[in-house]
């Protein structure tokens, strides 16, 4: 079965499946939304056929599927025609934020829900940064020269650890506050180790010791 057949095959579902070939030793699958669409992540090493792929993929079908759709509810719509956006996790009406918080707005987000909706997200996050800043720094005992927003569909935050440069999505404040502060945390500690072995875990958990369950609301987990 092609790439694209093992999408279409997943499409059918209302899946969105994305295959990333990395320097990965083990095959990892992640389960988020995107635009409120599910998203099936899969991460394989370099070196794995596609036979293999699609074989592994197949295998993880119908927990994905099962997954997917059970917790498609509990996740923010950020498509134009939803009738419930979130902001820090709570609903919020867009007409009434706009009236309470002045922003400047583009024409198209003036006109594209959804994009004004991303508008108000980066007005939202931008304003938490100095504060996610001097909270978080000091306790993982790194300290970023620059942090950053920036619109990102597969991945809540990403550090260049050269730069000491960190960015995050701004579809963050859709969710709970602390799944932010858990990303930034996240991120901090790649100054430490920019990877994700177990000395970056554990210090991960020394700064928040409860980051299992926001790093699990952003990846679909119960």
């Amino acid at each position: 079965m092609p790439h694209t057949d093992l999408s279409a095959h997943f499409d059918k579902h209302d899946i969105t499946l994305i295959i990333h070939k990395k320097a990965v030793k083990n095959v990892n699958f992640r389960l988020t939304f995107i635009s409120a669409r599910p998203c099936f992540a899969v991460s394989v090493p370099r070196h794995l056929s596609d036979d293999d792929i699609h074989r592994l993929i197949m295998s993880k079908s119908a927990w994905a599927m099962a997954h997917a759709h059970k917790r498609k509810h509990t996740y923010t719509d950020h498509s134009p025609s939803h009738a419930h956006p979130k902001l820090w996790g709570e609903p919020f009406d867009v007409a009434d934020y706009l009236t309470q918080h002045p922003i400047r707005l583009s024409k198209q987000q003036r006109q594209d829900p959804h994009a004004c909706r991303l508008a108000i997200y980066e007005h939202e996050l931008k304003a938490r940064l100095p504060t996610l800043a001097d909270t978080w720094q000091p306790v993982v005992g790194r300290f970023a020269d620059e942090i950053r927003t920036k619109k990102m569909h597969t991945r809540w935050g990403s550090c260049n650890t050269h730069e000491a440069c960190i960015w995050l999505s701004t579809y963050l404040p859709a969710y709970p506050y602390p799944c932010t502060e858990y990303v930034f945390v996240h991120e901090l500690c790649h100054l430490i180790h920019p990877n994700h072995s177990l000395a970056f875990w554990h210090e991960v958990k020394k700064a928040m010791p409860d980051y299992q369950t926001w790093h699990n609301l952003l990846k679909g987990k119960p």
